[in-house]
C-alpha cells in the first residue's frame, strides 16, 4: 500500500518533499535553487519537469525565464509541507510560497510567485524542461496541459496556470519539450503575481 502521507527532509543544499507518487526536490545549483518534478513509475521514479534558470548575460532583465531563489526556509503544516523561497536578480526581487498538499486521490504543488520590480517588466514567466513526448500530452490549451505517461499505470499530470497566467508548450526536439506558465501583467503595478499548480490526479 503507498505512503499517503506529505513529508519533507532536508540537507544543506537539498530539500525533498515526497507526496507518493510525485517527489519534488528542490536543490542548490551554483548560486540558485532550482527544482525537479519525478512521479514514481512501473521502472521506478522518473524526472518529468525540471526548472529551466534565466541568464542574466544573454536574458533581458524586463523578461524572467523563471524566477531566481538564494534562499530557501520550511513552514511546516499539519497537513502539509511549505517552503518560502526568496531571491533576487537585479532589478527583480523574487518570493515564492510552495504548498505540498494531498486531498485523496490529488496531490497538488502550488507556486505562488512575487516580483517586486521598480522597472519595466514585459514577461514573468515559470519554465520548465519536460522529459515529454508529444505523444504523452492528452491535452493542451492556454487554460491547462496534461499528460499521461504509459509507464505511470494510471493517472495523469496536470500544469495548470492560476488568476489570469497562461500556459504555452514548445517541442524542443524528439525527447522533450519546454513548458511555460506567463504571468498576466500590468505595467502599472510594480508588484507581479504568478500562481501556478502541478497536480497528479488518479
Amino acid at each position: 500500500m503507498s505512503d499517503l502521507s506529505v513529508r519533507s527532509t532536508s540537507e544543506d543544499d537539498c530539500w525533498t518533499i515526497d507526496a507518493h507518487p510525485l517527489r519534488l526536490v528542490v536543490r542548490l545549483a551554483g548560486d540558485r535553487w532550482i527544482h525537479e518534478l519525478s512521479v514514481a513509475t512501473q521502472v521506478g521514479l522518473v524526472c518529468f519537469a525540471r526548472s529551466v534558470e534565466g541568464n542574466v548575460d544573454r536574458d533581458s532583465p524586463s523578461r524572467v525565464v523563471s524566477p531566481a531563489y538564494q534562499e530557501v526556509q520550511e513552514h511546516p503544516g499539519d497537513s502539509f509541507v511549505r517552503l518560502l523561497l526568496t531571491g533576487q536578480s537585479t532589478p527583480h526581487h523574487f518570493s515564492a510560497v510552495l504548498t505540498v498538499q494531498r486531498n485523496g486521490g490529488e496531490v497538488r504543488a502550488e507556486f505562488d510567485v512575487a516580483d517586486r520590480c521598480r522597472a519595466q517588466v514585459e514577461a514573468l514567466a515559470a519554465t520548465y524542461q519536460l522529459d515529454a513526448v508529444s505523444s504523452d500530452l492528452v491535452a493542451g490549451s492556454p487554460d491547462r496541459l496534461i499528460w499521461q505517461c504509459p509507464d505511470w499505470g494510471i493517472g495523469t499530470l496536470e500544469l495548470e496556470p492560476l488568476e489570469g497566467a497562461t500556459t504555452c508548450l514548445a517541442e524542443t526536439g524528439r525527447i522533450g519539450s519546454i513548458a511555460q506558465c506567463l504571468a498576466q501583467l500590468n505595467p502599472a503595478d510594480y508588484t507581479h503575481r504568478l500562481r501556478y499548480a502541478w497536480t497528479w490526479k488518479s
